[in-house]
């Protein structure tokens, strides 16, 4: 004789089959949330390696105004809404183009702002413009060593580039502490 399923136990399979596929959809919804996360995170890595690598770049062929009385380096301190106290930078430098340090002089721009700390680049025709975004960063702190070795929190010398330019960077909220970079600035020029 043959025995047929009662309401009861179609009822307690189907239960059983619905709780395994709610944990099969969240296993797999889990697995392709943390697969975008870590896609994203690899993305905003490598986009602040970039930026960073620019910065470097400009910074380590930074040179003197392309005209007589032209302060070469200007700092200024900037407010920000999210992290407080900040940076803002302007400078000349060769070092956008291939072969680094030796394209043409450009104004170099690095400007924090609650979206994302952004580098400008642009010749004195606005011929060419360059722009940069790191969105982890907010600001920027700098530290600068003079020709004699010391540190200054202030770059008071107009008419002179410094040794070399330390920045402390700010994290967005939610971003990571990234490392600070110290560049030595110029070089080929110094004596």
């Amino acid at each position: 004789m043959r025995r047929a399923f009662t309401l009861l136990e179609v009822l307690v399979a189907l239960i059983i089959a619905g709780i395994v596929a709610l944990a099969a959809r969240a296993a797999l919804s889990g697995g392709m949330d943390t697969e975008e996360r870590v896609r994203m995170h690899a993305a905003r890595t490598e986009g602040d390696a970039r930026f960073r690598a620019l910065l470097v770049s400009v910074l380590r062929h930074m040179t003197d105004a392309p005209a007589a009385g032209v302060t070469p380096l200007v700092v200024r301190d900037t407010l920000l809404a999210e992290r407080g106290q900040s940076h803002a930078l302007e400078f000349y430098s060769r070092g956008l183009s291939l072969p680094a340090g030796g394209g043409a002089t450009l104004r170099i721009e690095l400007v924090p702002s609650d979206d994302g700390l952004t580098i400008h680049a642009h010749d004195s025709h606005d011929v060419m413009r360059v722009s940069g975004r790191a969105p982890g960063l907010a600001g920027v702190r700098l530290r600068f060593r003079a020709l004699s070795g010391e540190w200054l929190d202030q770059w008071p010398r107009t008419l002179q580039v410094p040794a070399a330019v330390a920045i402390d960077f700010t994290p967005r909220s939610g971003s990571a502490q990234p490392a600070p970079l110290i560049v030595a600035v110029g070089l080929e020029a110094r004596p």
